[in-house]
């Protein structure tokens, strides 16, 4: 089969290395690949496959240099750090008098080409190019298109819905993520059906082999007194998320393994912290998901028949927003998309379903919001009803959290302390609510937050200033002399 991708270039960037590892796979199963760019540069160009054809797409070269690939800000910054001022000037121009909201399609584009080259599949893989939604609708012939979403539209500001005459000819959307789909479909309703999610290909083999490489030499050998993992627990923007940003590289330096424990979704988790993500540790959804970096270590999953229990306890509550925690994502009754901004806080890949009973998904979690902060009745309500192998654990002041009995945080850090070989006594961890209970069990150096409930203080190895303090970042500063 012949497929060819439409890319803006080949610069070093995680689009472009996922689209490097799908041509392989293709490859290996006998495909003809080509790429497509409109400018051909970028460092990832010498990575491409021997026997994947990579070309410039035809145009005039007075056309190729008007199109600002990757952006006006990018393409005007580009040229002038290359001493081309007028034509930097002339793009900056364009911008300002456009009148279609994209300078990519400002050009004259009768003067392009149709591409003489036949397909059985033509591939956008970079649907916030303008000029590449507009080429693949109108200058190649292939009996399949299919654009790739790996960008949300609302950050960027990207408005979409001006290139629907061209996206109305694609056979098919694949967005990298679940949250990516939602915000597509929410944009283009009518094309639900033909929109998917496709996840980028994991290069397992390189993740294992770079977490081997993690450790400097000179700490090759560490001593009983060093610290090797540092957990924080419950995290919220107040505990300052630059708390990774500002300690995360000193700890590498030390060969200490940065743990984010937390009742949140794990994607949401790998997303709040990127581009420090794949250098880090996630303990998600209270335990029941382990993961380094993208690269998934264990998952605890409900069984079938207790998922249909607790379902059928939980839907009784028409009060309660419940949100069914899945291996792929996160499943939500349309009928509480009203609580939408509660919900983005803590996760990101989430979908609006009519009903749980077709989610197709190995299920970790359920997690209850009470808006009408009557927790405590609810809880004791619930609890007299779940099987006997389950359990329900407060997560802050208005959610709780039903799973295994088998599975908590501190269950999740034995299983890295053993996967390491490290000792509790030589672990550090935060935390304030009583899905860190167990957590702060698993470790010798454990600390509550000045504002932690106050069975988390009672089995504390010390305290740490409150939330707003900064009390996690200091106590870190303080403890590893940074």
């Amino acid at each position: 089969m012949k497929i060819a991708f439409f890319v803006q270039h080949m610069i070093i960037g995680g689009v472009e290395k996922n689209l490097l590892r799908l041509c392989n796979a293709l490859l290996l199963k006998g495909h003809d690949i080509s790429i497509y760019a409109i400018k051909a540069y970028g460092e990832l160009i010498e990575q491409i496959p021997e026997n994947v054809k990579f070309y410039e797409i035809p145009m005039e070269s007075s056309a190729r240099k008007v199109i600002p690939v990757g952006g006006i800000k990018i393409a005007t910054k580009r040229l002038m750090s290359c001493h081309k001022y007028g034509q930097a000037m002339g793009m900056i121009l364009r911008y300002l008098n456009n009148k279609t909201g994209f300078t990519e399609l400002c050009y004259d584009l009768n003067k392009i080409p149709k591409l003489s080259e036949k397909y059985d599949i033509a591939v956008n893989y970079h649907i916030h190019s303008p000029f590449l939604v507009w080429y693949l609708s109108e200058r190649i012939i292939s009996i399949k298109k299919y654009t790739w979403i790996h960008n949300d539209f609302n950050t960027t500001r990207y408005d979409i819905r001006k290139l629907d005459r061209y996206l109305i000819c694609m056979d098919y959307f694949f967005a990298v993520a679940e949250n990516l789909r939602n915000e597509f479909i929410e944009i283009f309703p009518n094309y639900v059906d033909k929109t998917q999610v496709a996840l980028n290909l994991i290069p397992y083999a390189e993740i294992l082999k770079k977490g081997d490489e993690y450790l400097p030499k000179e700490y090759a050998v560490l001593s009983q007194e060093c610290i090797k993992i540092l957990t924080v627990g419950r995290l919220e923007e107040q505990k300052g998320y630059d708390i990774v940003v500002d300690v995360a590289e000193k700890l590498k330096e030390k060969g200490i393994k940065f743990v984010v424990a937390s009742g949140n979704q794990y994607y949401r988790l790998f997303q709040k912290f990127i581009p420090l993500s794949e250098q880090m540790y996630f303990i998600a959804e209270n335990g029941s998901y382990i993961a380094k970096g993208a690269t998934e270590l264990y998952c605890n999953t409900i069984n079938t028949v207790d998922v249909e229990r607790i379902k059928d306890i939980l839907i009784t509550y028409n009060n309660l927003l419940i949100v069914l925690c899945g291996r792929k994502g996160a499943y939500i009754l349309k009928k509480d998309c009203i609580y939408k901004d509660e919900i983005k806080k803590y996760y990101c890949n989430y979908r609006f379903v009519d009903s749980f009973d077709n989610v197709d998904d190995d299920i970790m979690k359920f997690a209850v919001f009470d808006p009408n902060e009557k927790l405590d009745e609810t809880l004791k309500e619930v609890r007299k009803q779940l099987p006997h192998n389950i359990k329900v654990v407060t997560s802050g002041n208005t959610w709780m959290d039903i799973q295994n009995k088998d599975i908590n945080k501190g269950i999740a850090m034995n299983f890295l302390q053993e996967l390491y070989e490290i000792d509790p006594d030589e672990c550090v961890a935060f935390g304030d609510q009583m899905n860190d209970y167990e957590l702060l069990q698993q470790v010798k150096y454990s600390y509550a937050m000045a504002n932690a409930v106050d069975p988390i203080k009672e089995i504390a190895y010390g305290i740490a200033d409150t939330n707003d303090e900064q009390g996690v970042l200091r106590k870190i500063k303080e403890i590893l002399k940074i």
